[in-house]
């Protein structure tokens, strides 16, 4: 079975940045733990178990400067 890494193009995810416990339960598909994208730590954690998945970024909304998405993404 190929890893994401092996492909000959960019495996990417879509992460939000902007969702904190009280937002899971408008999502269709739950996480295995509400999150807080707020907490660099739970972030960081995101981070390193997708690459160790083998992708190669995310793809996130980014509301503008000012934002807590702007901060988030940072």
């Amino acid at each position: 079975m190929a890893r994401p890494a092996d492909l000959p193009h960019a495996v990417l995810a879509y992460y939000y940045v902007w969702y904190d416990e009280g937002s899971f339960n408008q999502a269709l598909f739950q996480p295995l733990q509400p999150y807080n994208s707020d907490d660099v730590g739970v972030m960081q954690r995101h981070v390193d178990q997708a690459k160790s998945a083998g992708l190669d970024g995310f793809i996130v909304d980014w509301y503008g400067d000012g934002d807590r998405t702007d901060a988030n993404f940072g």
